[in-house]
């Protein structure tokens, strides 16, 4: 996909170190398990492409949608408590290299933002790599989001299917 308002449209743990996730908002989570052992942890979010200054106005937000697929999951924990009409955004992903009989592989932890001290959101695994690749054209908006409805107004002006097929 070419996106004539982002010169990347796809990325992989080889770009950790110069992509954030702060403030991304998290539409679905899903395991996509291919054959008996394997199995991807997939986030459907709004990605943050840049976050554009105007002057002495309000900052503006490049976002498209995005599918972020944590490959080869193991261990994985999910700790979230989410009030009724909170937002399901990320804070910050980390990761921690490591190596178990000569297999190299990353411990992540996704931490969800939280607006009490009531529970530290948060989901951990270890995974093997990430891909990271947009669904849509980026848009610039006011706000760090899209809603349901404009995502599904950016797939009609695409002619995209209803349920697209899976992008490995």
């Amino acid at each position: 996909m070419t996106d004539q308002n982002t010169t990347v449209t796809r990325w992989s743990d080889a770009d950790f170190g110069e992509m954030s996730w702060h403030d991304c908002s998290i539409h679905a989570l899903g395991l996509d398990q291919d054959g008996e052992y394997q199995s991807d942890l997939v986030l459907d979010l709004d990605y943050i492409v840049e976050w554009i200054k105007t002057g002495d106005g309000p900052l503006r937000f490049r976002v498209a949608p995005a599918l972020l697929r944590f490959q080869n999951v193991d261990k994985l924990h999910i700790q979230t408590l989410l009030h009724f009409k909170e937002a399901f955004y990320i804070d910050a992903i980390n990761c921690i290299a490591k190596e178990d009989k000569g297999v190299k592989s990353y411990h992540w932890t996704i931490n969800i933002q939280s607006y009490s001290e009531e529970t530290d959101n948060r989901i951990e695994f270890d995974a093997t790599g990430f891909v990271q690749e947009l669904t849509r054209l980026s848009v610039v908006r006011e706000t760090q989001n899209l809603t349901r409805q404009q995502r599904e107004e950016m797939k009609k002006r695409n002619g995209e299917q209803e349920n697209p097929p899976d992008k490995k």
